[in-house]
């Protein structure tokens, strides 16, 4: 019997000494008065919830679920709403409190005294026993008891496999510490933060010594009456509290979920942007040439500034002094997409969704390439999405449809663009393929690779299709940009030319705060490269702006000297906000202010005449 007791305590310290974490690692959801939820227990437990609490009084003999006396309802009982939905969910895993092996507590919180009350839950228990005895099941759920518990001495009348909630205010000696499963804490004891905006120092330095010297004595950590918002959780994730005490267990569970994934961190090796001279911005001449650059995507102040964030605070983009903000909605609805927007763009005409190139009939529209190399100028098309994306695509082809791939593709060979550069796609993958040889018939040399844009010489036009699928195609624009201004600006009429960021798009869609900075730092470098290349040209004018935002981004935290930012989307598609427009060099004071996203190429065309 010795031996049998002395290995049941032995469980027991083995299991309050396992670590437990939640989906990013550190934090674990306490589903707060559970019962008050629109679904008891289940709604928690989907939500992954490692402690649900449930409050309870004695009632003719049973146990009832209710937050006051006076809202007890036998029919609410804590056997209906917990014990045998657990029995069930745990005959469903195998003996398990979750699937998956992830620990489960339920905390009972005693709302009348403790030895009527756990008498009767004990005896309750006793048909669940396989469900809660975590010391011949260390699978099972934990109980633990709260509220008006008993005192520490108390603790071994009762079953080792009863645990209870410690408080600051006691001293337990070894053996009623090792009945303690975490700390409780009364929050609004150690501060009056409501969740909102950021806690003042002081009670700042207050909450982590409370959970530093938890942690100490080796218990995990919980506040009641404290905030429930983004903002709290995202403090009490830094500050290491272990239990986010929550009345939004599904929020909160898509808030721990997405955590990783929202949160970008740098590698500390911050670039620093071109410094513009300003010597030609904002002159009242005419630009020889015009360099626009669209971030597909990008269009919000989030996610220009999630990347600012990552970059320490700076951007190229941030060094230019002319800001506008374009409307980009289509003919027939709220919220544009890729192609509706790019052939606004690339035409100076709005049309419906999904049409490139054409108008709301399906006509095809003249774009700016066609326009400008009819007065010989050069003009270049470059993005790192495929060559017929719908952006890149708006300002060669013809087409109602965007997913036409092999008929917009096939407008190549119409296309008077001087230079094209971008991934290839299906209908051009191979080099041999028949549109190649026909692209070359033609007069275009067809590259395979960016560097090989500095053996272009004046008169030749070319594809470069560089990579072989759109993954590994993430810093074309980077690396073509010195080769094609080299090749375009050889032009003795100047030039236009549209660079695209396709992939910042993706991040978004993707709700993936890492590939949308990576891709807006690297569309931000290219953007520093069109502004040195302009000071240096001096006839150059920039604009820089976005056709849509995708995914919805706000910015929840940051620190500049880590370049950490913390975002969160509220939606994997576009959105309709309005897009940044940004410009720099001679004319780009016509830039300014509000307008329709169809007017841009209006301005250029009257600038470039």
């Amino acid at each position: 019997m010795i031996r049998i007791k002395l290995l049941a305590a032995l469980c027991v310290v083995l299991l309050i000494a396992i670590p437990v974490c939640s989906q990013n690692g550190k934090t674990l959801m306490h589903s707060h008065n559970d019962y008050l939820q629109k679904v008891p227990f289940y709604m928690a437990y989907g939500a992954g919830c490692a402690s649900i609490e449930a409050d309870v009084f004695v009632q003719n003999g049973k146990l009832c679920v209710a937050h006051e006396a006076k809202d007890i309802d036998e029919r609410r009982t804590l056997k209906a709403l917990y014990l045998d939905p657990i029995k069930k969910q745990m005959e469903m895993n195998g003996g398990k409190a979750y699937a998956d092996g992830k620990p489960l507590q339920l905390l009972i919180d005693l709302k009348m005294g403790y030895k009527e009350t756990l008498r009767v839950l004990l005896e309750e228990l006793k048909d669940y026993a396989t469900c809660f005895d975590v010391v011949n099941n260390p699978s099972a759920v934990r109980v633990v008891i709260t509220g008006n518990q008993p005192a520490p001495p108390e603790f071994e009348e009762y079953p080792l496999w009863i645990f209870f909630d410690g408080s600051l205010a006691v001293n337990y000696t070894p053996s009623q510490s090792k009945r303690i499963t975490m700390v409780s804490v009364p929050f609004m004891l150690l501060t009056k933060w409501n969740g909102l905006g950021r806690m003042v120092k002081e009670d700042y330095d207050k909450v982590k010594e409370v959970i530093d010297k938890i942690h100490a004595d080796g218990k995990q950590v919980r506040f009641w009456g404290c905030p429930d918002t983004k903002t709290a959780w995202n403090t009490f994730i830094k500050m290491g509290v272990d239990y986010l005490n929550t009345d939004r267990p599904a929020e909160l569970s898509l808030f721990l979920s997405t955590f990783e994934k929202n949160t970008y961190m740098s590698d500390g090796k911050f670039y620093q942007p071109y410094q513009p001279t300003y010597a030609t911005d904002g002159a009242m001449k005419a630009p020889k040439n015009v360099i626009v650059l669209i971030s597909d995507g990008g269009a919000g102040v989030p996610e220009m500034w999630a990347a600012a964030t990552a970059n320490g605070g700076l951007l190229n983009v941030l060094q230019m002094h002319n800001m506008g903000l374009l409307r980009n909605d289509p003919l027939d609805d709220y919220t544009t997409d890729s192609a509706g927007a790019g052939t606004a763009l690339a035409t100076g005409v709005r049309t419906r969704n999904r049409r490139i190139g054409t108008d709301e009939q399906g006509k095809a529209l003249t774009n700016i390439t066609e326009t400008l190399s009819a007065k010989g100028k050069m003009t270049g098309i470059m993005s790192n999405d495929n060559i017929a994306g719908a952006t890149p695509s708006s300002y060669y082809a013809h087409q109602p449809e965007r997913d036409m791939s092999e008929e917009i593709t096939a407008d190549l060979l119409t296309t008077p663009a001087s230079l094209v550069v971008a991934a290839p796609n299906a209908a051009i993958l191979k080099n041999d393929s028949a549109l190649v040889h026909k692209l070359r018939n033609v007069g275009y040399k067809v590259l395979t690779d960016a560097v090989h844009l500095n053996d272009l010489k004046a008169g030749d036009r070319a594809i470069c299709l560089q990579g072989d699928d759109y993954e590994h195609n993430k810093r074309l624009i980077e690396e073509s940009f010195d080769g094609a201004m080299q090749f375009l600006s050889a032009g003795k009429k100047g030039f236009f030319v549209m660079i695209e960021g396709a992939k910042i798009d993706k991040g978004g869609h993707a709700n993936d705060m890492h590939t949308v900075v990576d891709e807006y730092l690297s569309f931000d470098r290219t953007v520093g490269k069109a502004l040195e290349f302009a000071d240096k040209d001096k006839e150059t004018l920039v604009l820089v702006l976005s056709d849509h935002e995708t995914g919805g981004l706000s910015i929840i935290d940051g620190n500049y000297e880590k370049g950490s930012v913390l975002g969160n989307f509220s939606t994997n598609d576009h959105t309709g906000i309005p897009i940044l427009l940004l410009s720099y060099g001679p004319g780009s004071s016509h830039f300014r202010g509000y307008a329709l996203h169809s007017s841009l190429i209006k301005k250029i065309k009257e600038l470039m005449k």
